[in-house]
Protein backbone atom coordinates (compact mmCIF):
# COMPACT_ATOMS: atom_id res chain seq x y z
CA UNK A 1 0.00 0.00 0.00
CA UNK A 2 3.27 2.76 0.81
CA UNK A 3 4.36 2.18 -2.90
CA UNK A 4 0.73 2.08 -4.78
CA UNK A 5 -0.31 5.62 -2.98
CA UNK A 6 2.22 7.66 -3.47
CA UNK A 7 2.60 6.79 -6.78
CA UNK A 8 -1.09 7.07 -7.13
CA UNK A 9 -1.05 10.65 -5.89
CA UNK A 10 2.14 11.41 -8.52
CA UNK A 11 0.39 9.93 -11.66
CA UNK A 12 -2.84 12.01 -10.72
CA UNK A 13 -1.32 15.29 -9.97
CA UNK A 14 0.52 14.73 -13.01
CA UNK A 15 -2.45 14.38 -15.16
CA UNK A 16 -3.88 17.36 -13.03
CA UNK A 17 -0.70 19.46 -14.16
CA UNK A 18 -1.24 18.58 -17.97
CA UNK A 19 -4.83 19.68 -17.74
CA UNK A 20 -3.66 23.15 -15.88
CA UNK A 21 -0.52 23.29 -18.73
CA UNK A 22 -2.90 23.03 -21.88
CA UNK A 23 -4.64 26.01 -20.56
CA UNK A 24 -1.73 28.10 -20.14
CA UNK A 25 -0.36 27.13 -23.62
CA UNK A 26 -3.23 27.52 -25.32
CA UNK A 27 -3.68 31.26 -23.73
CA UNK A 28 -1.49 32.74 -26.60
CA UNK A 29 -3.27 31.59 -29.68
CA UNK A 30 -7.12 32.50 -28.29
CA UNK A 31 -5.82 36.17 -28.02
CA UNK A 32 -6.08 35.91 -31.46
CA UNK A 33 -9.27 34.69 -32.26
CA UNK A 34 -12.39 36.47 -32.95
CA UNK A 35 -15.14 36.45 -30.59
CA UNK A 36 -17.02 33.99 -31.68
CA UNK A 37 -14.12 31.67 -31.93
CA UNK A 38 -13.18 31.86 -28.41
CA UNK A 39 -16.18 31.80 -27.49
CA UNK A 40 -16.87 28.34 -28.46
CA UNK A 41 -12.93 27.14 -28.09
CA UNK A 42 -14.07 27.88 -24.32
CA UNK A 43 -17.48 25.69 -24.69
CA UNK A 44 -15.80 22.50 -25.30
CA UNK A 45 -13.75 22.49 -22.04
CA UNK A 46 -16.72 20.81 -20.50
CA UNK A 47 -15.05 17.58 -20.68
CA UNK A 48 -11.96 18.49 -18.70
CA UNK A 49 -14.19 19.16 -15.89
CA UNK A 50 -15.62 15.84 -16.25
CA UNK A 51 -11.46 14.52 -15.66
CA UNK A 52 -10.75 17.07 -13.28
CA UNK A 53 -13.71 15.48 -11.11
CA UNK A 54 -12.16 12.45 -11.05
CA UNK A 55 -8.72 12.83 -11.02
CA UNK A 56 -8.35 15.98 -8.56
CA UNK A 57 -10.45 14.45 -5.57
CA UNK A 58 -8.55 11.20 -6.15
CA UNK A 59 -5.41 12.47 -6.19
CA UNK A 60 -6.30 14.44 -2.65
CA UNK A 61 -7.67 11.21 -1.23
CA UNK A 62 -4.04 9.16 -2.28
CA UNK A 63 -2.01 11.77 -0.62
CA UNK A 64 -4.42 12.04 2.45
CA UNK A 65 -3.65 8.09 2.51
CA UNK A 66 -0.49 8.27 2.13
CA UNK A 67 -0.41 10.89 4.76
CA UNK A 68 -1.88 8.72 7.18
CA UNK A 69 0.29 5.60 6.25
CA UNK A 70 3.54 7.72 6.25
CA UNK A 71 2.90 9.71 9.71
CA UNK A 72 5.91 8.80 11.77
CA UNK A 73 8.30 9.93 9.26
CA UNK A 74 8.56 13.55 10.01
CA UNK A 75 10.04 15.00 6.42
CA UNK A 76 7.54 12.74 4.26
CA UNK A 77 5.04 13.26 6.27
CA UNK A 78 5.50 17.15 5.58
CA UNK A 79 6.38 17.37 1.84
CA UNK A 80 3.34 14.87 1.66
CA UNK A 81 0.89 17.62 3.60
CA UNK A 82 2.34 20.14 1.37
CA UNK A 83 1.16 18.63 -1.87
CA UNK A 84 -2.10 17.34 -0.50
CA UNK A 85 -2.41 21.53 0.60
CA UNK A 86 -1.34 22.75 -2.54
CA UNK A 87 -4.06 20.39 -4.04
CA UNK A 88 -6.47 21.43 -2.23
CA UNK A 89 -5.44 24.96 -2.73
CA UNK A 90 -6.28 24.29 -6.71
CA UNK A 91 -10.08 23.00 -5.72
CA UNK A 92 -10.46 26.35 -3.95
CA UNK A 93 -8.45 28.32 -6.28
CA UNK A 94 -11.09 26.94 -9.32
CA UNK A 95 -14.55 27.12 -7.56
CA UNK A 96 -13.31 30.97 -6.10
CA UNK A 97 -12.42 32.35 -9.86
CA UNK A 98 -13.21 30.02 -12.71
CA UNK A 99 -16.28 28.65 -11.47
CA UNK A 100 -18.63 31.39 -11.46
CA UNK A 101 -17.31 32.50 -14.91
CA UNK A 102 -17.43 28.23 -16.56
CA UNK A 103 -21.41 28.58 -15.42
CA UNK A 104 -21.80 32.38 -16.96
CA UNK A 105 -19.84 31.50 -20.10
CA UNK A 106 -22.30 28.28 -20.58
CA UNK A 107 -24.80 30.49 -21.36
CA UNK A 108 -22.63 33.12 -23.62
CA UNK A 109 -24.07 32.21 -27.90
CA UNK A 110 -21.55 33.26 -30.47
CA UNK A 111 -24.19 35.74 -31.97
CA UNK A 112 -25.16 37.39 -29.09
CA UNK A 113 -22.19 37.99 -27.44
CA UNK A 114 -22.82 40.64 -24.01
CA UNK A 115 -22.38 44.17 -25.00
CA UNK A 116 -19.02 44.98 -23.11
CA UNK A 117 -17.60 42.26 -24.62
CA UNK A 118 -14.09 43.69 -25.84
CA UNK A 119 -12.11 41.28 -27.99
CA UNK A 120 -8.65 42.64 -27.95
CA UNK A 121 -8.68 41.80 -24.15
CA UNK A 122 -9.02 37.88 -24.40
CA UNK A 123 -7.14 36.15 -22.09
CA UNK A 124 -8.74 33.09 -21.39
CA UNK A 125 -11.26 31.62 -18.82
CA UNK A 126 -9.92 33.39 -15.83
CA UNK A 127 -11.51 36.56 -14.49
CA UNK A 128 -7.99 38.64 -14.91
CA UNK A 129 -7.77 42.39 -15.23
CA UNK A 130 -7.17 41.73 -18.81
CA UNK A 131 -9.85 39.54 -19.46
CA UNK A 132 -12.84 40.42 -21.24
CA UNK A 133 -15.46 43.22 -19.33
CA UNK A 134 -17.90 40.74 -19.35
CA UNK A 135 -15.91 37.79 -18.37
CA UNK A 136 -14.88 40.05 -15.24
CA UNK A 137 -18.53 41.25 -14.59
CA UNK A 138 -19.45 37.65 -14.71
CA UNK A 139 -16.96 36.90 -11.97
CA UNK A 140 -18.41 40.13 -9.93
CA UNK A 141 -21.62 39.11 -10.31
CA UNK A 142 -21.11 35.53 -8.91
Amino acid sequence: MLIVTPFVSLLLGALNLGLAWAHLMEMGPKRAMSGPEWLATQQIYHDYGKVAGITVPTALLSMLTTLALVRRHQATTRLTALGAACTAATVAIWAWFNEPVNRELVEWQADALPADWDGDAISGSSPTPAAPPSTRSAWRRC
